[in-house]
This record gives C-alpha cells, structure tokens and sequence, in this order.
C-alpha cells in the first residue's frame, strides 16, 4: 500500500464506519501494519486508513513505543471506529510529524490522557484508557478519521526535519 500524502481529499473528509467485520478486513488491517512497517521514517507509529487511501474508520497503533528505539518487533493494536470519549483537560504541547505531510513537524497541543473507545477485529467492543505518548499517538490517528491533519492543529510555524534539528542542536 502507498502513503497518501496532502493534499489529497480523502485526507480532509471523514472516514465511513466500518460494518462488516470479516476476513476482507483483518486483510486489510494486515496490510496496513505492513505498510507502517516498512516505511523508512522510524517515527511512524500510526496510521489510519484513509492515510492508505481506504474511506474506513480503522487505526493501528504501534503499542511498543517509539520505533527509533532499540529495533524490535512492532506490536499493533487495531481500533475499529475509534471514538474519543473523555479527555483529561491537562493538555500537553509537543512536536509532530505525520507520513501524509511528510517532513514537516510542529508543535500540537493534546490531552495527557484519553479514554476512546472502539472495537476489536471481530468486532467486540473494547474500552482504552491511554496517557502520554500512546494517548498523543490515538488522538492523532482520530483526527486522521475525521479528516483533520497535523497542518491545522500546529501551533506556530512548521518546521523541516533540519531546521527541527537545527532548533533543539546543542549551540557551541
């Protein structure tokens, strides 16, 4: 599957709910999870399907953390028509990038912790509570869901990978 990259529309329109939970759709789950596997930016820790161009309702999440660290086998975690339900109200303001506008990062404000719920592969209700990183990492494949991207939640200016490193390099 290829990355879908802004400004296509699919990236700006909400996803349809899924209602059919068969074999077509742990397929397509599959492939996703390969697709985010085999991208070339180690930061890639979600992905939604309409980022793969499918007008579904469907994240992976990598649960095992930031892929930069020691390389491991990635475990993923599949939301069906994820929903946000309760937010902290403690937001959080840190730098994101995503595989749709690739090399550009900003800083984002989100909530520390979330609780979302969704469903499973066989279409099973689940319930998450999730902080931190895990928590930053859903709300942005749920705004990918409802057809809002990175560029219209950054707060100030964005930056290439270089100048991201330039800012935060130690100044000698």
């Amino acid at each position: 599957m290829k990355i879908v990259t802004a400004p296509n529309k699919i990236l700006t329109s909400p996803t349809k709910k899924v209602a059919t939970f068969d074999e077509e759709l742990k397929k397509l789950v599959r492939e996703m999870e390969k697709t985010l596997e085999r991208q070339h930016d180690p930061e890639g820790v979600g992905l939604a399907a309409n980022q793969v161009g499918k007008d579904l309702s469907i994240a992976i999440i990598v649960l095992n953390g930031e892929r930069t660290k020691a390389p491991q086998q990635p475990v993923f975690l599949a939301l069906i028509n994820p929903k946000i339900t309760k937010f902290s109200g403690k937001n959080e303001e840190d730098y994101e990038g995503c595989l749709s506008v690739p090399d550009q990062y900003g800083l984002v404000e989100r909530d520390q912790k979330i609780k979302v719920e969704a469903q499973d592969l066989k279409g099973e209700r689940i319930e998450i509570t999730a902080e931190g990183f895990l928590a930053r990492i859903i709300q942005h494949e749920v705004d990918h869901l409802n057809g809002k991207l990175i560029t219209g939640k950054v707060k100030g200016k964005l930056y290439t990978e270089r100048e991201l490193e330039m800012l935060f390099s130690p100044k000698t």
